[in-house]
């Protein structure tokens, strides 16, 4: 659980850091501000700690990674698609693609 927690924070120093480039960008921590924010039209990026601390249900791995973050998330949120950007494709409960920034440039 330690680690998990580490890997988690980890994952949020990035995305503090990739908000951190756009002032129009906010960190969301929870399903009510990344809704809100889809909602209004705000550029936001997740924060997934209280979300997979929080669920009874999260991820199956123990080691947390960015994908294996991402497919459980979009299937508890019945995302219609995936995108992964910079990485293959991985088998998820949800539609999976994958594309590189060069190509949504």
């Amino acid at each position: 659980m330690t680690q998990r927690r580490i890997d988690l924070l980890n994952i949020e120093q990035n995305a503090w850091r990739l908000a951190a480039k756009d002032h129009r960008c906010k960190v969301v921590a929870t399903r009510t501000e990344l809704d809100w924010a889809m909602k209004n039209g705000q550029i936001c990026v997740w924060a997934p700690s209280k979300i997979v601390l929080d669920a009874v249900e999260g991820p199956a791995r123990r080691d947390v990674d960015a994908q294996a973050l991402a497919c459980w998330f979009a299937g508890e949120m019945q995302a219609v698609e995936l995108l992964m950007i910079g990485t293959d494709a991985v088998e998820a409960t949800v539609p999976t693609r994958a594309t590189t920034l060069e190509a949504l440039l």
